[in-house]
């Protein structure tokens, strides 16, 4: 009974989300955790995260458990942002190259790789909109990526961002053109920016 409490306790703070390392973590065996997930009819989310029937599934947070590395990007990041009006239909993150991404496309994940010295750069922490912690690029990093992708990506995409971007009252040109020189896409960027301003 002492178990059931724990996983309930775990449960409510967790918003009706629990993993197999929090469980392990507790001092609950996985024997017993498995018996409780057929007791309260909890719903395999991903492998080792599970919820409550009646619990949103928080697709950006249940990444980032699976695969701490993954940094939401692009179009996702872009909508998070402000920068697109709608959300995109898949979720969009970055990896360093080198990491096998099958497994996320398979699962209707958008993935972009960058080498690793490049995956950190602009990266920050939000809460997301179930209020749980998840890594996304800031704002000048995704409209490097935005530019970086042009090809792969719509063109309305490309010419939106841009535009949401130059209207916003805390963007940082001199941090975008820092990341463009990173990126080796400074004169692409200037090119726009004198359009658009």
């Amino acid at each position: 009974m002492k178990n059931l409490e724990m996983i309930n306790d775990l449960l409510i703070s967790n918003q009706g989300l629990i993993t197999t390392e929090e469980v392990l973590r507790s001092g609950i065996s996985k024997p017993s955790f498995y018996t409780i997930i057929k007791e309260l009819e909890l719903k395999k989310a991903a492998h080792g995260v599970y919820v409550k029937d009646e619990a949103v599934i928080d697709r950006e947070y249940i990444l980032q458990l699976k695969y701490p590395k993954a940094v939401i990007s692009h179009e996702s990041a872009a909508f998070i942002h402000g920068l697109l009006s709608g959300r995109p239909v898949k979720l969009s993150v970055t990896l360093n190259t080198g990491i096998n991404p099958s497994r996320l496309t398979e699962s209707g994940i958008k993935v972009y790789t960058v080498k690793e010295d490049l995956l950190n750069l602009g990266k920050s922490e939000i809460s997301n909109e179930y209020g749980r912690s998840v890594s996304i690029y800031n704002i000048e990093r995704t409209v490097c990526d935005i530019i970086r992708s042009r090809n792969k990506l719509n063109a309305d995409i490309l010419s939106g961002v841009l535009k949401a971007y130059v209207k916003r009252s805390d963007r940082d040109l001199v941090k975008l053109m820092l990341y463009a020189k990173s990126f080796r896409i400074r004169n692409i960027v200037r090119e726009y920016l004198e359009i658009l301003l």
